[in-house]
């Protein structure tokens, strides 16, 4: 086996699967953004297109087209290719023009029948000088497989120094308008998401989001799994977590002090480090002064993104967002969560002089500023949890809610195993025992045990089971009762029992039906 990218872009070793019925991916690639199709010819590799657009008229190309394969077993891993059989792709060429087109392209997917908005897209440019009917290897790697996977598009040069690129299918439209450009490397990459719509149906999802659950549910997993089903790009998105001392000037931006450093004069001055002994000399001798510049948080730069961006769409996850006083941190944004059936902010505001000047320093001449419909903010929430902020109704009111089930995701950790006094316990088993005690007790389901409360190396830690795992059931969960699912009431008293193998820990029902 050799390495694949699976649609999670995650490299892994796993047999090849190759495209079947590539006429119908082309065709339903081809299709994107409301074009019209028509699978004019096929010969050998080569497969004849009309593709008309009502704005922008019709296009007639020439795809030469393979199932990107893994190369033979004494070459790299990692190395892919595909093979045109005899055709000569340069025969077609020499008859582009504005109103036809001539492409090489691969398509790679990780399962047989995967469909087209799984697949990957690897396109080589037309070289003059290549012998292409003794059916040379056209080569790529599974890395750049990947990095389109993640990004959406990226290019690369191979080993025979051509300049390839690879995308998603969404691409295929800007790729064909400028792969000339691209394959010359005349248009940087880094200008491909800024221009190229999003083929996701961003109609259908909610821009104010917030999934909650109890502990360990996998909330920050199941957020991204749902970002990335809706076609969320990853460069697109910025992950941020709340805590206690988050703030205004940390989420939206403020000025802050920055260093900027003179250079000094080696010969009359001497400069010192920080602890006024330890000289600088050479490229260190620059004298540091303090300076105030305005830096962006993470919504401000999502902000400006999708203004300057409007064919993009920008994601801005909150992990544990009642971590945070909310309010606070909000503050005059509070007021453009309010979205209308666009997903538009209903309401606008003025932000003060330091970020509208930094907005307009940014492109964005605007005194009165919006939530764009293509920015999105999306979050996760533990409820169970001591120490966390309350939402006031008026601000739960402006966001949509989605409630995570305790064992949803339980399938994923089915195989684990979990230590407990010495002993081998199937995880999930493990979890049912004690979270049937706590349901018993009327204990509230976000207060119980998900699947992945404890991680891997967790599970066979017995520090992680006894001051993670025992202390959260009992000084979070029965803590004003402790003996009625602990043998014993202060939590020195459980930890003494889970020490010795021959004491019980739990009261009531024994271990053992469950042991392994």
């Amino acid at each position: 086996m050799k390495w694949e990218v699976d649609h999670d872009a995650k490299l892994i070793k796993a047999d090849q699967a190759l495209a079947s019925q590539i006429d119908n991916l082309l065709k339903d690639i081809l299709s994107v953004y409301k074009w019209q199709v028509t699978h004019t010819s096929s010969s050998g590799s080569l497969r004849g297109f009309k593709i008309t657009h009502n704005a922008l008229g019709s296009l007639d190309l020439n795809i030469y087209v393979g199932s990107v394969r893994k190369e033979e077993d004494r070459r790299s891993d990692k190395e892919k290719r595909i093979q045109l059989g005899n055709k000569d792709p340069r025969s077609t060429k020499q008859t582009d023009s504005f109103v036809s087109k001539t492409l090489i392209l691969g398509i790679y997917v990780f399962n047989q029948n995967d469909s087209w908005e799984e697949t990957i897209i690897v396109a080589w440019p037309i070289i003059n000088t290549f012998n292409y009917p003794s059916n040379p290897s056209l080569r790529t790697n599974i890395d750049l497989l990947q990095k389109a996977k993640a990004l959406g598009f990226s290019s690369m040069r191979n080993e025979a120094g051509s300049l390839i690129c690879a995308f998603r299918p969404e691409f295929i439209h800007f790729y064909i308008e400028n792969k000339d450009s691209l394959h010359n490397g005349t248009l940087p990459v880094s200008v491909v998401q800024a221009v190229t719509p999003s083929t996701m149906d961003s109609d259908n999802l909610y821009r104010n989001k917030i999934i909650y659950g109890a502990p360990g549910t996998g909330k920050s997993f199941e957020l991204q799994k749902q970002a990335d089903n809706a076609g969320f790009i990853r460069d697109n998105t910025i992950r941020i977590t709340f805590h206690s001392s988050y703030s205004y000037q940390q989420f939206v931006g403020t000025y802050r002090p920055v260093p900027i450093y003179k250079q000094g004069d080696q010969q009359n001055d001497k400069l010192f480090k920080a602890d006024k002994v330890t000289e600088l000399i050479g490229n260190d001798n620059k004298e540091p002064l303090i300076d105030y510049a305005f830096t962006e948080g993470p919504l401000l730069k999502q902000l400006i993104n999708a203004k300057i961006n409007p064919g993009s769409n920008y994601l801005v996850i909150i992990e544990e967002i009642n971590r945070a006083p909310v309010a606070s941190v909000f503050g005059d944004i509070f007021q453009l969560l309010d979205r209308n059936n666009q997903g538009e902010s209903e309401y606008e505001i003025t932000f003060n002089n330091d970020i509208l000047n930094y907005l307009k320093s940014q492109g964005i001449d605007e005194e009165k500023i919006k939530l764009p419909s293509n920015l999105f903010i999306w979050a996760t929430m533990n409820s169970a949890d001591q120490g966390v902020m309350p939402l006031d109704a008026a601000f739960k009111r402006r966001w949509s809610f989605e409630y995570l089930p305790l064992d949803k995701q339980s399938a994923i950790v089915e195989d684990r195993t979990v230590i407990f006094q010495q002993k081998a316990y199937n995880w999930n088993k493990f979890r049912f025992f004690i979270n049937n005690k706590l349901k018993l007790l009327g204990i509230a389901e976000d207060k119980m045990i998900g699947p992945f409360f404890m991680n891997t190396k967790e599970l066979e830690d017995e520090s992680a089971i006894k001051n993670k795992l025992l202390l959260y059931l009992r000084d979070d969960v029965v803590r004003h009762n402790p003996e009625s699912i602990f043998k014993h009431k202060t939590f020195s008293e459980i930890i003494k029992a889970y020490d010795d193998p021959d004491q019980s820990v739990f009261a009531g029902d024994d271990l053992s039906l469950i042991e392994e």
